[in-house]
Protein backbone atom coordinates (compact mmCIF):
# COMPACT_ATOMS: atom_id res chain seq x y z
CA UNK A 1 0.00 0.00 0.00
CA UNK A 2 3.26 2.31 -0.44
CA UNK A 3 0.82 3.97 -3.32
CA UNK A 4 -1.87 4.80 -1.39
CA UNK A 5 0.25 5.91 1.65
CA UNK A 6 2.12 8.36 -0.92
CA UNK A 7 -1.29 9.78 -2.00
CA UNK A 8 -2.65 10.70 1.31
CA UNK A 9 1.24 12.27 2.11
CA UNK A 10 0.83 14.48 -1.13
CA UNK A 11 -2.85 15.13 -0.70
CA UNK A 12 -2.30 16.31 3.24
CA UNK A 13 0.67 18.43 1.38
CA UNK A 14 -1.92 20.23 -0.38
CA UNK A 15 -4.54 20.42 2.55
CA UNK A 16 -1.61 22.34 4.70
CA UNK A 17 -1.19 24.44 1.84
CA UNK A 18 -4.60 25.23 1.64
CA UNK A 19 -4.83 26.23 4.97
CA UNK A 20 -2.30 28.95 5.11
CA UNK A 21 -2.66 30.02 1.43
CA UNK A 22 -6.32 29.53 0.49
CA UNK A 23 -7.39 34.15 0.36
CA UNK A 24 -4.12 34.06 -2.53
CA UNK A 25 -4.73 30.61 -4.61
CA UNK A 26 -6.85 29.27 -6.82
CA UNK A 27 -8.55 26.13 -5.70
CA UNK A 28 -8.38 24.52 -8.93
CA UNK A 29 -4.81 24.23 -9.05
CA UNK A 30 -5.61 21.89 -6.16
CA UNK A 31 -8.04 19.84 -8.37
CA UNK A 32 -5.17 19.74 -11.28
CA UNK A 33 -2.47 18.76 -9.00
CA UNK A 34 -4.06 15.71 -7.03
CA UNK A 35 -5.76 14.90 -10.28
CA UNK A 36 -1.88 13.96 -11.31
CA UNK A 37 -0.95 12.67 -8.25
CA UNK A 38 -3.72 10.09 -8.27
CA UNK A 39 -3.51 9.17 -11.77
CA UNK A 40 0.45 9.29 -11.31
CA UNK A 41 0.02 6.12 -8.73
CA UNK A 42 -2.71 3.87 -10.98
CA UNK A 43 -5.84 5.32 -9.54
CA UNK A 44 -8.61 7.03 -11.06
CA UNK A 45 -9.68 10.59 -9.62
CA UNK A 46 -13.42 11.90 -8.97
CA UNK A 47 -13.07 14.78 -7.06
CA UNK A 48 -11.42 17.66 -4.68
CA UNK A 49 -13.71 19.25 -2.44
CA UNK A 50 -11.92 22.39 -0.05
CA UNK A 51 -15.12 22.25 2.65
CA UNK A 52 -14.42 19.94 4.10
CA UNK A 53 -11.09 19.30 2.15
CA UNK A 54 -11.77 16.12 1.09
CA UNK A 55 -10.69 13.96 -2.00
CA UNK A 56 -12.32 10.81 -3.73
CA UNK A 57 -10.29 8.36 -6.09
CA UNK A 58 -10.82 4.73 -7.16
CA UNK A 59 -8.34 2.10 -7.19
CA UNK A 60 -8.50 -1.41 -7.53
CA UNK A 61 -12.31 -2.14 -7.67
CA UNK A 62 -12.18 0.32 -4.72
CA UNK A 63 -13.54 3.38 -3.94
CA UNK A 64 -12.07 5.49 -1.59
CA UNK A 65 -12.72 8.93 0.29
CA UNK A 66 -9.86 11.13 2.63
CA UNK A 67 -11.08 13.77 4.99
CA UNK A 68 -8.79 15.66 6.19
CA UNK A 69 -9.54 17.84 9.20
CA UNK A 70 -7.28 19.95 11.83
CA UNK A 71 -4.13 16.77 12.14
CA UNK A 72 -6.51 13.90 11.22
CA UNK A 73 -7.07 12.07 8.09
CA UNK A 74 -9.61 9.92 7.78
CA UNK A 75 -9.82 7.58 5.10
CA UNK A 76 -13.03 5.37 4.19
CA UNK A 77 -13.49 2.57 1.47
CA UNK A 78 -15.74 1.04 -0.08
CA UNK A 79 -16.12 -2.23 -3.36
CA UNK A 80 -17.23 -0.52 -6.53
CA UNK A 81 -17.97 -2.59 -9.54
Amino acid sequence: MKEMEQIVDRVGYLYDRWQDEHEYEDFAEYKKFARKEVEKHGATYKELRKSPFRLWFKKDKKEYRLTFKGTEVKMEESTCE
